[in-house]
């Protein structure tokens, strides 16, 4: 969190900071006339307006991001970045997180019983301090709809996943009595049925497509396929 640090008085204003804040260049760069503040209360309530300009960029890229990853889900590509996914919900849970002291912090500021706020100053602390509450509603719905989206990837994930699975137990199923046949008859002792007929074979073969078709058509009735 980057601070600004403001004793204010009457005719004076002394900031301290020890990073620099886009939102404070802004105003610096401001501060000539015609554009220049008239007073100490018309600065602050200016520095405030300026934080949530530059929030307002990042939020809307957010969103932006958030849109395009639902689509891909919407539209089943299954190369969505994970990664970038997290990371959205990560920024998101970090701007939230000094979004509300910054409001509670200028709605407190304009309530305060001090000369140098006039009424037009404590009007634009107030929409600032809207605007706040707006961006930080906004980051709480980009942190719902990512992990809306991470739960539908990981279902997405988990059915086919299922499929895969069905369809290897399927293939188990119907290769373990017919492998279970050809084992038996595969064994070098004596006594196995037909080893003296030319034709015995044949028949084998016939006995293991039937059997193969049984199954296919029991699974199909239980509704494996």
């Amino acid at each position: 969190m980057v601070s600004v640090r403001l004793w204010i008085e009457n005719k004076r204003l002394i900031s301290l900071g020890l990073r620099p804040l886009a939102a404070v260049r802004d105003l610096i760069e401001s501060l000539k006339p015609p554009l220049a503040p008239v007073s100490p209360g018309d600065l602050v309530s200016r520095l405030a307006l300026r934080l949530a300009d530059r929030t307002e960029p990042t939020v809307s890229a957010l969103n932006e991001q958030i849109d395009d990853i639902e689509d891909q889900v919407i539209d089943d590509i299954t190369e969505v970045s994970r990664p970038q996914l997290a990371d959205i919900r990560r920024t998101a849970i970090v701007l939230r997180r000094y979004m509300f002291p910054q409001r509670d912090a200028l709605t407190s500021l304009e309530i305060e019983d001090v000369d140098w706020l006039s009424d037009r100053d404590r009007s634009h602390i107030r929409e600032a301090a809207e605007r706040m509450m707006r961006l930080s509603e906004e980051l709480d719905a980009i942190r719902d709809r990512a992990q809306v989206v991470h739960d539908q990837i990981m279902d997405s994930r988990a059915e086919r996943i299922n499929r895969q699975t069905l369809v290897l137990a399927v293939v188990a199923a119907l290769f373990l009595p017919l492998g279970l046949i050809t084992g038996l008859l595969g064994i070098n002792v004596g006594g196995i049925p037909g080893a003296g007929y030319h034709w015995a074979f044949w028949i084998v073969c016939a006995l293991l497509v039937a059997i193969g078709a049984g199954q296919l058509w029991l699974f199909k009735r239980i509704g494996l396929f």
